[in-house]
């Protein structure tokens, strides 16, 4: 049995784990306004609000994709469909989409209005590229997307940003102030103590089928995933932390892509983080997949296996009672193939801190800039002295079967003075370390060319002056 508040109404479904949430709500529940069209999370048609008490006085809410959302992860939490967002008139945001003509055939309206009612839930600041990317997971084929922008940026405009400002992501306060400007129904302001009494309620679930944001396994398992006896990362609560210590940074395999996007640890480590992480994908992607998720998961184009393969991360796996460690270099031993045991969970993401004079840089092409998947990526971790390079890490995705750390092109350009005639050999070296095919992103020609560009826009983009 799974209990969660689905709107303003505690609900209890006896169902399959695996079930996509957006079937269990139009099927189960006949709640229609959630469309389903994609199934793959691309489009946000399906969008809703997922909930979750975070202490003793804090709510949060994410924008996540129900196709790609097991009904066992409602357990204890918030679900908010479109018709949760409903009101006797209409509220704030939906006054203005009709008033903007940002909804023409309707069919994207609920789930524009969803994510940018998680937006006003979450940001800290009524900023116009935020709101943006707050609705980066939605897809209109009508409007040309002109007629949202105004909307969206209309209702910020609306808003008395100096009250805003006073209240925190999650507080009851901010709630509070929603419901005011007729953003949210009233009974948001009660379902922080309505958790708590069906969190004693919860059930752990335990099962062999390891899940963490599903975002791929959810595509790849569609038509069994209902059928397997799964188990929930996201209950360990333990494994959702960052912290420091021993000149090591601590990354629980539960932290999802966002978390660690907004991390302040994360942000003193790799300051262009919050930058470049928001090209990985698109905002409800980046509220569910984990950082656990994207290395087990095992793609040759991984963006944060990628990133963490530059660093030198650590691998700490747990069977629940024993526990090893494994460098993420020595991980992948060929196409999905990788060094762990079916019991095993990917607990903890470690690497050493970066020296102060250590830069780290990231860099990705895909057919479109948000949301992709990648067509190669590649990340570079580099330490320099009097323009002499120290020490220094590169990695690569999409050239090869397995994320790929190119151990001769480092060994090459460690000691090097970083100069254009050196670039250039490394480039080469690289070329001979990766094998490429040709598919649907790319030839193997075209993908040669993008790793010695990547390369490349590696030293531009940190060392401009000394190309």
């Amino acid at each position: 049995m799974t209990d969660f508040i689905l709107n303003n109404k505690e609900t209890s479904v006896n169902l399959r784990d695996g079930k996509a949430t957006l079937k269990t709500i139009r099927e189960t529940l006949h709640l229609r306004g959630s469309k389903e069209a994609c199934g793959e999370g691309d489009c946000g048609a399906c969008m809703v609000l997922l909930g979750e008490s975070l202490g003793e006085t804090l709510l949060q809410y994410r924008s996540v994709n129900s196709c790609l959302l097991p009904t066992g992860e409602l357990s204890g939490k918030h679900i908010v469909t479109i018709e949760g967002l409903n009101q006797e008139k209409l509220s704030l945001i939906q006054e203005i989409f009709v008033k903007e003509f940002a909804s023409q055939c309707g069919f994207c309206t609920p789930g524009f209005i969803t994510a940018f009612t998680a937006y006003l839930l979450n940001t800290h600041d009524l900023g116009k590229d935020e709101a943006i990317q707050a609705v980066s997971g939605n897809m209109c084929r009508c409007t040309g997307y002109s007629s949202i922008k105004r909307a969206l940026f209309a209702i910020l405009k609306k808003l008395k940003v100096a009250d805003f400002k006073k209240t925190k992501p999650g507080s009851s306060a901010r709630i509070n102030f929603l419901v005011k400007e007729n953003i949210l129904p009233t009974y948001f302001t009660d379902i922080h103590g309505r958790l708590k009494k069906i969190a004693q309620k919860t059930d752990k679930k335990t099962g062999k089928i390891i899940v963490g944001g599903g975002t791929d396994m959810v595509v790849q398992k569609n038509g069994t995933l209902p059928d397997e006896d799964l188990y929930f990362i996201s209950q360990r609560k333990d494994l959702r932390e960052i912290y420091t210590g021993d000149d090591e940074c601590f990354i629980g395999g539960a932290v999802t892509f966002e978390e660690l996007r907004n991390s302040k640890i994360m942000a003193k480590i790799f300051p262009e983080g919050k930058k470049v992480f928001q090209y990985i994908a698109s905002l409800p992607i980046r509220n569910r997949a984990t950082v656990a998720g994207n290395i087990i998961n095992a793609s040759p184009i991984g963006d944060m296996t990628v990133f963490f393969l530059a660093i030198d991360a650590i691998l700490s796996l747990s069977d629940g009672t024993n526990k090893r460690e494994v460098p993420l270099r020595n991980f992948f031993k060929g196409y999905k193939d990788i060094d762990k045991k079916d019991t095993e969970i990917l607990e903890w993401i470690h690497f050493p801190i970066p020296e102060k004079n250590t830069h780290l840089h990231f860099e990705k092409v895909s057919k479109r800039k948000y949301s992709d998947i990648a067509s190669v990526n590649t990340a570079i971790r580099i330490q320099t002295k009097k323009d002499v390079i120290t020490e220094i890490g590169i990695s690569a995705g999409g050239v090869s079967a397995i994320p790929l750390y190119l151990s001769q092109t480092c060994e090459f350009l460690k000691g090097k003075k970083i100069e254009m005639s050196i670039i250039e050999e490394a480039q080469k070296i690289a070329d001979s370390e990766i094998a490429p095919i040709s598919d649907i992103r790319g030839t193997e020609k075209y993908k040669r060319l993008l790793l010695r560009q990547l390369i490349l826009a590696h030293f531009l983009e940190l060392f401009p002056k000394k190309i």
